[in-house]
This record gives C-alpha cells, structure tokens and sequence, in this order.
C-alpha cells in the first residue's frame, strides 16, 4: 500500500512512527558513541594516569633516598634504614607498571635499568656501613658511592617523558572522538530534519488529495451539505476523481 493511498490514522501513525525512528537511531548513536568515549577514559586512567602516578612517587622516593644517603655520609644513625625503606617503594614503580597490563618494550628496559640501579644502590649503602663502622672519614665515604644514583634519575626521566608523551597523545585522541561524535550527532539530527519535513510535505499533500482541499473548505461544504444548503459552487482540481469534495459535488 502506498503512502498516497493509506488512510488519514494510518498516514499519521506512519509518520510518528518513522520520527519516532529517527530518534531511537540518533539516540542509538549518542549512547555508542558516550560509551566509547567512557571506555578510552577508563584505559587511559588505568594505564597513563596509574604510570604517572608511579613516576611521580618515584621520584619522591629516589629524593628521599638521595636525602638519606647524604644523612647518613654526614651523622650515620638509622638512615641507612630509611635509605633501604626508600629503595623498597622504589621497586613498586615496577608493580604498578605491571598492574596496568601494558608494559611497552622501552618500559621494559626503563624497569630493568631501575632494577639493576636500585641494587647497585643498595649495595653502596651496604659497603658504606661497612666503612662508617671502620671509622673512614667523609670524603672516602662519599667517594665510595659516587654517583649511583644517576641512572635511576635518568631512567625516572625518560619514564615521565613516555607518559608526557602517552598524555599528549590520549588529549588529542580524546579531541577527536569527541568531534568526531559531535559531527555524527549533528549529521544525525539535521538527517532527522530532513526527513521529518519530508514526510510532513508527503503526508500533507496525501490529506490534501484525499480531502479535494483545505481541511477548513471541506469542512464548510461538509456542514453545509448536512444542513440542506446545496448551494455552495464547490471547487474541484483538475483530474480529482476520488476526493471527498469530488464526492460530495456528486
């Protein structure tokens, strides 16, 4: 049955039908697109914030132990022990790196390096206790370990340059799809428009070709005709043959 033919109720229930459509659609593509956008968030606070936040406390430590360490130069006392403390949470940036589920292979190396300098580290403040108990003075002390914690800086360095980087990248990447969902919503939308008012023009001229004219005209002759006046001069188009008006003149 064609659009032309269906009846006034039919010709409207289509119509809301068809737009009420369009708008499930447009929805549809709203929701997919908020979801996606919802889950890059999730993987991005997972791995980039969750490894910016392990340099960071990196750093922390390796600043406490490089404080601990001079401490312990200049007065000896425990600071050994909240040297070895600071070197322990310098071995969870490697825990929190693994956590995420994504360790890169430059990563990988940036890991081993801190691994094998934290112990180097370790291993320096353990020869430094051994030379404090034989009373070496401060010079050789600090001449013992030279050093040793500059691999450790420049690994911690490089690590904050990859999450700079993965930051930068995850922004731009957020930019696009959030222009990207704007200009599909938006094509949607006008989509809709378009195709509303395409609909409203064809279900109007159907209700207009099946009235013979204006729904107020055909209304007037209906209500004149029913009283007994037949004296209205009706006005029918060319090639009507099946309207209302058509009838009601016949």
């Amino acid at each position: 049955m064609s659009l032309a033919n269906m009846k006034v109720g039919m010709k409207l229930g289509f119509g809301f039908g068809v737009v009420t459509l369009l708008m499930i659609v447009v929805g549809a593509i709203a929701w997919g697109k908020l979801g996606t956008v919802e889950t890059r968030w999730k993987d991005f606070e997972k791995i980039t914030l969750m490894k910016k936040s392990a340099v960071m406390e990196g750093y922390i430590n390796l600043g406490n132990g490089i404080h601990h360490f001079k401490n312990f130069i200049l007065r000896g006392g425990d600071y050994s022990a909240k040297f070895m403390q600071d070197m322990d949470a310098m071995d969870k940036i490697e825990q929190s790196y693994r956590a995420t589920g994504y360790v890169s292979d430059e990563e990988e190396k940036l890991l081993g390096v801190i691994k094998d300098s934290t112990k180097i580290y370790r291993n320096g403040m353990t020869r430094l206790v051994e030379l404090k108990s034989q009373k070496a003075d401060i010079t050789d002390l600090d001449k013992a370990v030279a050093g040793a914690d500059k691999a450790i800086s420049g690994a911690l360095t490089k690590f904050y340059q990859l999450t700079e980087s993965s930051v930068q990248a995850e922004s731009n990447g957020f930019s696009g799809l959030i222009s990207t969902t704007q200009r599909m919503l938006g094509a949607a939308v006008i989509l809709s428009i378009i195709l509303s008012v395409i609909l409203a023009i064809f279900i109007t001229r159907g209700l207009l070709k099946q009235l013979g004219g204006e729904p107020d005209y055909a209304a007037e002759a209906v209500h004149k005709i029913a009283g007994g006046d037949l004296s209205m001069d009706l006005t029918i188009k060319t090639g009507d043959t099946t309207s209302l008006m058509y009838s009601l003149k016949n």
